[in-house]
């Protein structure tokens, strides 16, 4: 329980460019079916539900990658080309985003400190996507999602989004 990462793509129409966060201590609840049922007549109704957890303000600490850098004993500083996961969680360095709806995500001028929830435009991934760098959808021949969908498993279109705030969590569907 509250063991996965996911990433979440969101999509910003005005620059056609898809921004990430990624989210850590996320539960995970798979329904997978392939098959048509006489009782159900449902053909692929594979499903996930995610659910993540936020404060009560909607907002959520997540896992933002950068460079590794090294130190040498001069002070030199020496950039490498792996990365360290650096999670946000003391005071002094938390990195956060905070959620707004689909409508003003799109209306923002820099949606990097944003996560949004957009069923059908909007999809997330198993697993960490190290890198915070935009990504132009222009760049792949069918789109982003079309390409990661053709390429791996885990990948699921949002379908739906709701927020609870008693324990406050997102409860995030997909298929």
């Amino acid at each position: 329980m509250y063991e996965h990462t996911i990433t979440v793509f969101n999509f910003h129409e005005k620059t056609g460019t898809w921004y990430t966060s990624v989210f850590s201590g996320v539960s995970l609840y798979d329904n997978a079916s392939a098959n048509a049922t006489p009782s159900s007549g449902k053909v692929n109704a594979s499903s996930i539900e995610a659910i993540i957890h936020v404060d009560q303000s909607k907002s959520a600490s997540t896992i933002i990658y950068e460079p590794n850098i090294i130190v040498d004993e001069y002070g030199n500083v020496i950039t490498t080309d792996d990365s360290k996961m650096l999670s946000y969680q003391e005071p002094e360095t938390n990195k956060v985003k905070s959620y707004t709806g689909p409508k003003a995500y799109a209306k923002l001028e820099n949606p990097d400190s944003y996560f949004t929830f957009k069923p059908e435009t909007d999809f997330f991934v198993t697993g960490n996507y190290s890198s915070n760098d935009p990504i132009l959808d222009e760049d792949y021949e069918d789109g982003l999602y079309n390409a990661m969908n053709d390429a791996q498993d885990g990948v699921y279109m949002i379908a739906s989004a709701i927020f609870y705030g008693l324990l406050p969590h997102f409860e995030i569907g997909g298929r």
